[in-house]
């Protein structure tokens, strides 16, 4: 039997705990969770090229997506348990505030564009009147699998701009 060399890499948790706690935080703050979608891709950005950089390990393409996937899967499994423990142990509902946060935006608006604003808001504020924990266990995994794929192409990113910086900063190959 021949021993087959495996290849071990740097544990990722601090990438991907740091990188879940910020979608949290940013899915949880009103006025931050209207750029969620953006700062889900830089999250993973950020991530990858943290976790890169710090331990001068190459990540694959493919590598790098499941890590930005994982770290916004584990940001919308936060995502919905910080959301569920605020609203039943203190009675604050961040989905409700952020409701309250575009109306306010909307009266802003030209009346042409109010309306088309306030159809998009009905739809929106849909939120439900109870949070149960069965709701809690079904939103978990729905919303991590919805982040995963941001965070991810951000997580591609970051490789797509690491390696073109390497194939830069190399020194040019000369042949005898």
């Amino acid at each position: 039997m021949s021993a087959e060399k495996v290849e071990r890499r740097p544990a990722k948790t601090v990438e991907l705990v740091a990188g879940a706690l910020i979608i949290a935080l940013t899915a949880t703050v009103p006025i931050l969770s209207l750029f969620l979608l953006l700062v889900i891709v830089i999250t993973g950005a950020v991530a990858t090229y943290s976790y890169i950089v710090r331990h001068q390990v190459p990540l694959s393409y493919k590598e790098a997506f499941r890590f930005g996937a994982l770290t916004a899967f584990i940001g919308g499994v936060l995502t919905v348990l910080v959301e569920f423990l605020l609203i039943k142990g203190v009675g604050y509902n961040p989905s409700i505030e952020k409701i309250r946060l575009l109306t306010e935006m909307a009266r802003t608006l030209p009346p042409a564009d109010a309306m088309k604003f306030k159809d998009m808001l009905s739809i929106a504020s849909a939120v439900p009147a109870e949070y149960s924990f069965v709701d809690l266990l079904l939103s978990m995994p729905l919303v991590g699998i919805f982040f995963a794929p941001f965070s991810g192409l951000g997580a591609r990113l970051s490789v797509y701009i690491l390696k073109r910086q390497a194939r830069r900063s190399a020194p040019p190959v000369t042949r005898p």
